[in-house]
């Protein structure tokens, strides 16, 4: 799924509808630290090059089905990401938007860019069962909802609040 300048500027919308299995070569080239192995990238969507600003803008969903290595207990699951994905990409020669996203050369690769999309949304705490680390750090640690909202009523029934009450109520 790479294409030319030349390509997009007789074809200015490719409509995409594909599913690729993704081999040995690919998990070779990619590495996240919760990913041990990408199987396969479901892209369907519209590719669509803006020739004024020369950018293309990717109106796509995405299902990625990989093994992942569960943030908890180093347990490998296999999970499948649904993503919608909608962004710009502008190629480098352009000076139009520094806050878009930058294509080297003259070719887009829609399957490099995808799985890179994948990437960058995946949860740092990626699990199975989607608890949350307790212990991140000597110091620090992160809580779900259920822990907040138990340390907060915790804290209100402190015991040494009792002797002010008492004080108020005379």
């Amino acid at each position: 799924m790479i294409y030319t300048i030349n390509e997009l500027l007789k074809n200015k919308k490719i409509v995409i509808s594909q599913e690729v299995v993704l081999d040995a070569t690919i998990n070779e080239k990619y590495h996240h630290p919760l990913v041990s192995q990408l199987k396969s990238l479901k892209i369907d969507g519209q590719l669509t090059y803006q020739q004024d600003i020369d950018s293309i803008f990717i109106d796509m969903k995405l299902e990625a089905n990989n093994d992942f290595i569960d943030a908890r207990d180093g347990k490998i699951f296999n999970e499948t990401l649904k993503l919608d994905w909608k962004d710009d990409y502008l190629f480098l020669n352009s000076e139009n938007n520094p806050e878009s996203n930058f294509i080297i050369g003259d070719k887009v690769d829609v399957l490099d860019l995808a799985i890179n999309e994948v990437f960058l949304n995946i949860p740092i705490n990626f699990s199975k069962n989607y608890g949350n680390i307790k212990v991140v750090n000597e110091n620090f640690y992160l809580l779900s909802e259920e822990d907040l909202e138990n340390e907060y009523s915790s804290n209100l029934e402190d015991p040494r609040w009792d002797k002010l009450k008492e004080l108020k109520s005379k």
